[in-house]
């Protein structure tokens, strides 16, 4: 007790000079008390009626711990009492009593009232500066809009059913609709976001069970459809105007990146050019609903929650519970799977879930740039690279500064983990590599590039090299797991996405048997694989043609069968035993926007 005493002496010290009496005080307690025990332990004084006496001891120690404590709460005593709390990244500023600032609300054309389910401020103001200037500068330029072109949809419905349209869905939505203002810049336009044609939706899926299933996601993209016209009869914006979004410099975003912010044009939807449909948008937008809804209050998407880290065994191999712990690579592609919609931490009715998911990442990131958080041997390097996508996507489609760093330094540590003798990547870095690895590294060097960052030409040259050790098949378009393995259908997809990509090893023939061969394992809902499916739309949609027709023609059918009610995707998928529900609804909603997440 003694030692205990003269540790909250210690204490006390620094702040002796702020109230001295407080000080005195119990630093003369502490010399009383010491001296006291002393004298009771070793002296025949003790003896007698020793209890009374501890107790006694113990109400002045007590006495001086009030004081003490009394002394730090009322007295202006100073203690830096630590804690185990996590570290977190704030991209989002707002003002004391949680309204945007005027910067931000120039930038906001949909802001959800989030106060409650998100009750922690932000503290980060960085990318204000310099804001306004952007915004007059764009306000200077931007002739004002002369006349408003009323919407009608595809069955000739004007503005008096269209009104009553909005009056219906408006009061169902969460989603608070801006104020009238009188006048507009293109900064602003810049961010109005579509998310459907506001027309009655008409369904031909074989079967009732699977026209309940999706009425409700077909309800909801209708309701979203006449607030976005609401919108823009407010903004006074033409509704068939395209718009391309600002990044905070007031750049255009990358043009590969800019189909996911089309506006309806021709009253058509997002997308309906390569194929997309009101079911696979409303498929969509339930997806991510509920992605939204399963984030929980750290920004992460926990995998283990939602049936990760289950082994199945897989093509024959025992990888055990790993993806239990695979929580930066889900989160990261829950979050691809929203800005693939046109969600960012700056803009989009779901811009905060973003924000959220993105401080989680960074406040994950170790000093030598890696993104794996606490992933298992297997899951480790693939973590990595889902999160690193994500973090360069959202610096890319922003432009906000202060993401650079961290998607620098992850960066690095995927060049450093490149094998130099082979050019690949697999569960460590240095590991000879495998085509399944390779293939999110790529992706993950390709969003750091479309984010203007620099990846070193060596880097390129050995994945061409690794790249051609995998080619197998007739006219060399197939691929393997790895170098001298037999060709599979998943990793050849794959292998073409790297082919696309690197702009290598793609000769007429080449691609065209490597299609064909895709072709041939069409999605169904007797075998549903995600991650064959992701890597099957992200390749035959850049080949097109009547390969990307065929798949995609699937694709449609399939996916919306396979969603439950409440928008999600089960885990009983091939790979869905290791990355749970999270990992299947992502990846089926990233399927889904195949159709305009890339141009």
């Amino acid at each position: 007790m003694s030692s205990f005493m003269m540790l909250l002496a210690e204490r006390v010290l620094p702040a002796t000079s702020i109230n001295r009496t407080v000080g005195i005080i119990v630093w003369v307690g502490v010399i009383v008390f010491t001296l006291a025990f002393f004298v009771l332990s070793w002296t025949r004084l003790g003896n007698a009626k020793p209890l009374v006496k501890c107790l006694t001891l113990s109400v002045f120690a007590h006495v001086l711990l009030g004081i003490f404590f009394y002394g730090t709460q009322m007295l202006g005593l100073e203690m830096d009492l630590g804690g185990d709390d996590p570290i977190t990244i704030s991209l989002i500023s707002e003002s004391s009593d949680g309204q945007l600032s005027p910067a931000q609300a120039d930038h906001e054309m949909v802001m959800p009232d989030l106060a409650e389910e998100y009750p922690q401020k932000t503290l980060v103001n960085e990318f204000q500066e310099g804001l306004e200037e952007v915004i007059a500068s764009v306000e200077d330029a931007t002739p004002q809009n002369e006349s408003v072109v009323q919407p009608a949809d595809v069955n000739g419905r004007g503005d008096n059913e269209m009104d009553e349209k909005v009056t219906a869905g408006v009061a169902e939505l969460e989603v608070p609709l801006p104020a009238p203002q009188a006048a507009d810049n293109e900064s602003m336009k810049a961010f109005v976001e579509v998310e459907a044609e506001a027309v009655e939706p008409t369904v031909d899926i074989a079967g009732t069970e699977a026209v309940e299933v999706n009425s409700q996601k077909i309800e909801r993209i209708s309701q979203i459809a006449a607030v976005d016209a609401e919108v823009r009869q407010q903004k006074d914006l033409p509704f068939h105007q395209e718009v391309t979004p600002l990044r905070l410099d007031g750049t255009e975003i990358p043009e590969a990146y800019r189909a996911r912010f089309a506006s309806v044009k021709n009253k058509q939807h997002r997308g309906a050019v390569f194929g997309a449909t009101l079911e696979t948008e409303a498929a969509v937008k339930a997806g991510i609903e509920w992605l939204v809804r399963t984030q929980n209050l750290k920004g992460k998407w926990d995998a283990a929650e939602f049936g990760a880290g289950v082994d199945r065994e897989v093509d024959g191999h025992n990888r055990g519970t790993t993806g239990a712990d695979a929580d930066t690579g889900i989160s990261g592609l829950a979050l691809l799977a929203l800005m693939g919609s046109g969600h960012t931490h700056l803009k989009g009715q779901h811009r905060i879930v973003v924000q959220r998911g993105l401080e989680y990442l960074l406040a994950q990131q170790e000093e030598d740039g890696s993104l794996s958080g606490n992933a298992s041997l297997f899951a480790s390097m693939y973590c990595h690279a889902m999160a690193t996508i994500a973090v360069c996507e959202a610096y890319a489609l922003t432009g906000d500064s202060r993401l650079r760093d961290y998607a620098e330094r992850a960066v690095g540590f995927t060049i450093r983990s490149q094998d130099s003798r082979t050019g690949g990547w697999r569960y460590q870095p240095a590991d000879a590599g495998d085509m399944s690895q390779f293939g999110w590294q790529v992706l993950a060097l390709r969003s750091a590039e479309q984010a203007g960052l620099v990846v070193p030409a060596k880097t390129k040259v050995l994945m061409v090299k690794f790249l051609a050790t995998c080619n197998t098949g007739a006219k060399g378009g197939l691929a393997a797991y790895r170098p001298g393995f037999g060709a599979t259908r998943t990793m050849t997809a794959e292998s073409l996405t790297c082919r696309m990509w690197l702009d290598t090893q793609r000769s007429v023939e080449q691609v065209k048997e490597a299609s064909d061969y895709i072709a041939k394992q069409l999605p169904s809902t007797s075998r549903p694989d995600l991650y064959y499916w992701y890597y099957g739309s992200l390749s035959l949609r850049q080949v097109g043609g009547p390969a990307w027709e065929v798949w995609s023609g699937a694709m449609k059918q399939v996916l919306p069968k396979l969603q439950l009610p409440d928008g999600s995707w089960t885990a009983d998928t091939k790979w869905g035993g290791y990355g749970g529900k999270v990992y299947s609804t992502a990846m089926a909603v990233l399927c889904l926007e195949s159709f305009y997440r890339y141009e």
